[in-house]
């Protein structure tokens, strides 16, 4: 009896905390709903981990094995606990890796609205050419006509301006979305002056929207590159911490490789048990190098890390299809080596040393103040993402393939020809080299400058009156004295 009144207890309170997580579904959906307009990407990361617990029936298995408890079937109901309890770590897998979730997508859709805007601008560019072959028409009425088509051409341009506006500044892109309203404001008089039968005024409103659409674009284009950094550099932090652990993982399963190689060596032969230890470590060999080039599929915007795994994972798998033939000698323990050796160079890379080159910190020279965090990134942000830790990285890289060369040089002047193996390395060497060569071109290309840094891509600079007029408009547009200046 005092059992089945202890099961009853722990059924109840199972019961209480299925209802407990019922409720918290419904403040998350509540929160979610609410965030929509204000910040759609915190709304979407709790849109994520409210689908991960409807797929699952995190619920509904959390109430059944209340259920179950109460009818003292355990067996079932520690099955579907566990299951719950699986479910909620990967809720909680989901919302703690919120941030770079949420930069992942902010890129993602960055990249989308720069795509329409790209569109927009080419449609702009259309119109405007549509109105000046207008306005040669000899006939007035037909050119009345077609003026009268084009308004309504530029009035739903303006909304999808407008639209794409709206988008940005919920996406915390303010100043494209400024210049983007600043735009869906000429485009309206652009339609309005068309409509009244005002085709200079008209086609100049429409040039000008035009010019505010390429500044948006370029400024949208900086705050992609921007997110990018952050999203980086989010990615950077958590890879210190797996990083630890795939290389620990590495040298655990090198260190498993010289001990069944000593037993090879003492016995002249593997044990049949032996063997299959051998096999099984090729499995966990193959296995981390794929989580290995997973981490370097996830680091594709800094291409000196992605680099650096991607050759990690390949030296893995070259192990790993040694260990599966049984051979633990010196061709797998080499691979594994290499593979350590280049996880080892990521780690020291991701360290923040006290005695960092000065020059690099500050790259404005000696005398001028120290570069901030934020400033720092906008200069490091060009096509593709470059921090000081990827430098010191290359640094690494470049002087592992040296020695790497140097190794195989003394081998060919001491030994004659190379061997097949020794070929292939040299091969692989080559490639590497050409493609550090590559990552340190794009570090010399110079970040695209702010719109409003190059007065000479301002429209009307030369016209004061132009100028004034742009005044006007910016102000109506709340662009402030931004395109002026």
């Amino acid at each position: 009896p005092q059992e089945v009144a202890d099961l009853k207890k722990q059924g109840e309170k199972q019961a209480q905390l299925a209802r407990e997580f019922n409720k918290i579904m419904e403040g998350m959906q509540k929160t979610r709903a609410e965030l929509e307009q204000t910040d759609p990407l915190a709304a979407q990361s709790l849109e994520d981990a409210m689908d991960q617990a409807r797929e699952s029936g995190l619920a509904q298995k959390m109430a059944s094995a209340g259920s179950k408890i109460d009818q003292n079937q355990v067996a079932d109901a520690l099955r579907q606990q566990s299951e719950a309890g699986q479910g909620l770590q990967e809720m909680l897998d989901v919302l703690s890796n919120r941030r770079e979730q949420e930069l992942s997508r902010l890129v993602k859709k960055l990249r989308e609205a720069e795509s329409k805007l790209a569109e927009l601008r080419k449609e702009q560019s259309k119109l405007r050419k549509k109105m000046k072959d207008a306005a040669k028409k000899a006939d007035p009425e037909e050119r009345k006509r077609e003026m009268q088509r084009l308004a309504r051409e530029q009035q739903a341009l303006q909304k999808e301006a407008n639209r794409l506006a709206r988008q940005l500044q919920r996406l915390d892109a303010r100043r494209a979305s400024e210049k983007l309203a600043g735009a869906g404001a000429k485009m309206g008089k652009s339609g309005q002056q068309s409509e009244a039968g005002e085709q200079q005024q008209a086609e100049d409103e429409a040039a000008a929207a035009e010019k505010d659409l390429e500044q948006a674009e370029q400024q949208l284009a900086q705050d992609r590159r921007q997110a990018e950094v952050d999203l980086v550099q989010e990615q950077l932090v958590r890879l210190k911490d797996q990083l630890d652990g795939l290389q620990q993982h590495q040298q655990t399963l090198l260190d498993e490789t010289k001990r069944l190689e000593t037993l090879r060596k003492q016995q002249q032969r593997l044990t049949r048990g032996q063997e299959v230890s051998v096999s099984t470590l090729a499995r966990n060999q193959a296995g981390l190098g794929q989580d290995v080039s997973q981490a370097a599929r996830k680091l594709a915007a800094a291409e000196g890390f992605g680099l650096a795994l991607e050759r990690a994972a390949a030296d893995m798998a070259r192990a790993a299809k040694s260990l599966s033939r049984l051979s633990t000698g010196n061709d797998s323990q080499q691979a594994q080596k290499r593979a350590l050796g280049r996880l080892a160079m990521v780690l020291e890379s991701l360290k923040q040393d006290k005695d960092d080159d000065p020059d690099m910190e500050n790259p404005g020279g000696a005398g001028m103040p120290p570069m901030g965090g934020e400033q720092q990134q906008q200069q490091q942000a060009g096509d593709g993402i470059h921090t000081l830790q990827e430098l010191k990285l290359l640094k690494l890289m470049q002087q592992d393939v040296r020695e790497q060369t140097d190794a195989l040089d003394a081998r060919k002047r001491e030994g004659g020809a190379l061997t097949d193996d020794e070929v292939r390395q040299l091969a692989e060497l080559a490639e590497e080299q050409s493609r550090l060569a590559d990552l340190m071109l794009k570090l010399r290309e110079p970040a695209a400058p702010a719109p409003e840094d190059d007065p000479d891509k301002l429209p009307g600079k030369d016209d004061p009156a132009k100028i004034k007029e742009m005044e006007k408009g910016t102000e109506e547009a709340g662009d402030g004295n931004e395109a002026t200046e």
